[in-house]
């Protein structure tokens, strides 16, 4: 702008110089010449700015997008490392969840079986609530019952001992009076001394009487042979100690001198007597068992006691030593039965 400034006024100061018409006309020429390669070198300087502004917007654009495709890659690279972290991560968390889900479920099934325990307790809690009072009532009653079996049992007790101790004195004047009529005395019943627990089984006694069994019984233990039935039917032990005995490997014998042979018996399992308690061995035929294998009473599976009219009865300890002895001698005209 200066520079057309300074042209116009060297032109103006040439214009206002006093010239010809053909100066006039040669330097308007000039002037126009001039004006026109100014223009056009102007023209071509404004378009060549314009083409390197424009070149270089267009670089500075390229740039730009290089620089975005650069950092939109390089966002993709983050976003795919980190993706691909993530999946990894997840995975670790994955893999711990599993216990973990495991475990949950463990709890809920726990949890869901306390649940189902705890109404099984309140629905027995209730049964029992509703149900105390109907057992009390039935333990009442049974009480009675047994109250009342007792009392129907002491009376048959004492009416049995009544009829036992009339049969008593019946058979006592009948057995005075048959002596009367044979004219017989009866001698003084054997009493067992502690000497006799040496003497020999099978030993005759010249005192005997003819109307009862001769019974001769020993012990050197707390364990006795209190009864012996003369038919064979039972063999009775009888503990006199304080404390139970064991009876495993205990043997019970029974010989007769008119046969030769023996019954055996020994005693297998955890058998015990108890203190002042008795235990009948029965014979596997015996007709009057009143009771079933229990504590208190054995059935032998085969076996029956041999009978005679001398029958002596041992008791073996495991050791085999004799620890308790029974002898029975029968008199004619003597049974025994158990009623």
């Amino acid at each position: 702008m200066a520079n057309f400034q300074f042209k116009d006024g060297h032109i103006e100061q040439q214009l206002n110089a006093p010239r010809t018409l053909d100066e006039v006309r040669r330097l308007n020429e000039q002037y126009y010449f001039r004006l026109c390669n100014d223009l056009e070198a102007q023209a071509e300087a404004k378009a060549e700015a314009q083409a390197i502004a424009k070149a270089k917007a267009q670089a500075q654009a390229k740039s730009k997008t290089n620089r975005n495709k650069i950092k939109i890659q390089n966002l993709e690279n983050e976003l795919q490392h980190k993706k691909s972290t993530q999946d990894a991560i997840q995975e670790d968390v994955n893999v711990a969840n599993l216990p973990i889900t495991k475990l949950t479920k463990l709890r809920d099934d726990l949890l869901s079986s306390y649940n189902n325990y705890l109404r099984k307790i309140n629905d027995l809690e209730q049964l029992r609530v509703l149900q105390t009072p109907n057992y009390i009532s039935e333990i009442r009653a049974l009480d009675q019952q047994l109250t009342a079996m007792q009392i129907d049992i002491s009376k048959k007790v004492q009416k049995y001992q009544d009829l036992i101790s009339i049969e008593n004195s019946t058979y006592q004047k009948l057995l005075v009076s048959e002596q009367t009529v044979l004219d017989i005395t009866p001698n003084p019943p054997v009493v067992c001394s502690p000497s006799a627990k040496k003497r020999k089984l099978f030993e005759s006694d010249e005192t005997e009487s003819e109307f009862s069994n001769i019974i001769t019984v020993s012990s050197t233990s707390d364990i006795e042979i209190s009864e012996v039935c003369p038919d064979g039917q039972f063999v009775k032990l009888y503990n006199k100690g304080s404390k139970e005995l064991a009876l495993k490997g205990y043997e019970l014998v029974r010989t007769t001198p008119e046969q030769n042979v023996s019954t055996v018996f020994k005693f297998h399992g955890s058998v015990n007597l108890g203190a002042g308690n008795w235990l009948t061995v029965w014979s596997s035929t015996a007709s009057n068992q009143i009771y079933k294998h229990s504590a208190g009473s054995i059935i032998m599976d085969i076996q029956d006691w041999v009978v005679g009219d001398l029958m002596a009865t041992i008791l073996l300890n495991p050791e085999g030593l004799e620890v308790a002895t029974h002898e029975l001698k029968k008199r004619a005209g003597f049974s025994f039965t158990i009623q």
